[in-house]
């Protein structure tokens, strides 16, 4: 009688081999993720940043702005400086927190169509944890300041839109 089970000795190379992939040097590789905006040249940044800049501007619409208006809790103030932070672009630390947060987002939503737990784990750890970082890196200074501390320039005027939106 045969059995399709896996011998201990096939189920010990697995692993020496899963080990030694685990233990080869972490190079970086030719081809960096698309996901950061560090290694690409002028134009390609430049396209990067812009896509990068529309999806973050929907997320500070979508999650940051309401939390920051519509609660009182502990890291309503967090959020406040973030979605008031006009300068988010000019801080090195916060472009590649918001890249990352791009990317977890595109990974939750647009990965594959079978369900998957991604997108509530984008909700509950990817995005409060980034905000939070980001308000860390100095740009609640700059809202309360109402300057950019990297530039040195002055935030424009909040614009007294009170059209009715379409």
């Amino acid at each position: 009688m045969t059995s399709d089970a896996p011998t201990v000795e096939s189920r010990l190379d697995d692993i020496e081999e899963a080990l030694g992939i685990l233990m080869e040097p972490n190079t970086m590789t030719e081809n960096p993720s698309a996901w950061t905006a560090l290694h690409k040249d002028p134009d390609q940044r430049s396209k990067y940043l812009d896509y990068v800049a529309g999806r973050w501007a929907w997320i500070v619409e979508t999650y940051v702005v309401s939390r920051a208006t519509g609660s009182q809790g502990a890291g309503a103030h967090t959020y406040q400086a973030v979605a008031e932070a006009r300068c988010w672009m000019h801080h090195p630390a916060v472009v590649e927190e918001v890249c990352a947060l791009v990317a977890a987002w595109t990974e939750a939503y647009h990965r594959n169509s079978k369900p998957t737990s991604d997108p509530i784990n984008w909700h509950d750890r990817w995005l409060p944890n980034c905000i939070a970082r980001i308000a860390d890196y100095g740009i609640a200074e700059c809202v309360t300041d109402q300057t950019c501390h990297r530039t040195g320039e002055k935030y424009p005027e909040p614009a007294d839109d009170t059209r009715v939106p379409a």
